[in-house]
């Protein structure tokens, strides 16, 4: 890519004083407002009352270049909270965001989510129903093409992410999300269960059917990949049915049988998979009826039949 002759510029906020060091090609640095997604944001809440400042004029991509990080450097752009910046500044376009973003340290990253974070806090209640509403109609403009290329760069972006992690760092990651689930208040799950209760209230009918049969597919396994079923597979074939009368649940083959459980499913289950019910019998206190299976211990205050009769 041919270098195009390039200005470095810093832009000062005269009302809140933050500063956002950044190049252009433009021919008139000065009513260019900047491209940085901090600054931007902070423009447009506080208006452009902006004083630009020439660095200088590069007509030589290397010295364009080495000024740039030069300047990024001595001024801590992406640390300091005078600088609106979220990354250092090269002078020259097509970086590699996603690399770059790999090649960042852990503090370097914490950083740049503070300020994002710090950014959508400070937005009124308006402004995000806006983005919303934005998101909405970009997202409603699309093709079905479109959304299913989208939904796949993202899985593949996803896998590739997953695949340079060890399993020990996807076993912290998970670990790390149970944490922060459990550490949500009371208030804060009722609000995230209003807002999903809102959502779906909200959808159309045709969008609630379309949902619901997208579920349905993937519940009856039909999308499941090969390699998932296989797994799958795998898992039950180690494992087995136990009750306890009431209760059915899996337990893996090497696991020693709780007291009161044993091994198969009650009777109901058995009739609704069309296996019937031979092998078992009722048993009752005179409150709860249980279904067990023959060779089970009857305990103290419990008898055969059904809890009408017990007490004939």
């Amino acid at each position: 890519m041919n270098f195009k002759p390039t200005y470095l510029y810093i832009k000062t906020h005269n009302v809140t004083g933050l500063k956002y060091f950044g190049k252009t090609t433009r021919k008139d640095p000065v009513s260019y407002t900047g491209s940085g997604r901090y600054w931007k944001y902070h423009i447009e809440k506080h208006g452009y009352d902006v004083t630009t400042e020439i660095i200088g004029f590069f007509t030589v991509e290397e010295e364009c270049v080495l000024e740039a990080l030069r300047f990024s450097d001595i001024n801590n752009i992406v640390e300091s909270k005078e600088w609106a910046n979220l990354c250092s500044e090269k002078g020259i376009d097509g970086n590699n965001i996603g690399l770059i973003w790999e090649k960042r340290s852990l503090e370097e990253k914490n950083i740049i989510f503070n300020k994002i974070k710090q950014t959508k806090n400070n937005k009124t209640k308006e402004e995000k129903e806006k983005i919303i509403i934005k998101m909405i109609e970009s997202r409603n403009s699309k093709t079905e093409e479109e959304k299913r290329e989208i939904q796949r760069k993202r899985v593949e972006s996803w896998k590739k992410s997953r695949a340079k992690k060890t399993k020990e760092e996807l076993d912290l990651e998970k670990i790390k999300r149970k944490e922060f689930i459990n550490n949500r208040t009371q208030e804060e799950k009722e609000v995230i269960r209003k807002k999903q209760k809102d959502s779906w209230k909200n959808r159309t009918q045709e969008e609630k059917e379309k949902d619901s049969k997208r579920k349905s597919e993937y519940q009856t396994g039909r999308k499941y990949a090969p390699e998932v079923k296989e797994m799958m597979s795998k898992i039950n074939r180690n494992r087995f049915v136990i009750t306890n009368g009431v209760e059915i649940k899996k337990i893996r083959k090497d696991q020693q049988i709780p007291d009161r459980w044993v091994k198969g499913v009650n009777s109901e289950w058995r009739h609704n998979s069309g296996k019937g019910g031979r092998g078992n019998m009722r048993i009752t206190n005179g409150e709860v009826e249980k279904i067990v299976e023959l060779d089970f211990v009857i305990p103290e205050g419990w008898k055969r039949g059904r809890k009408d009769s017990f007490l004939k």
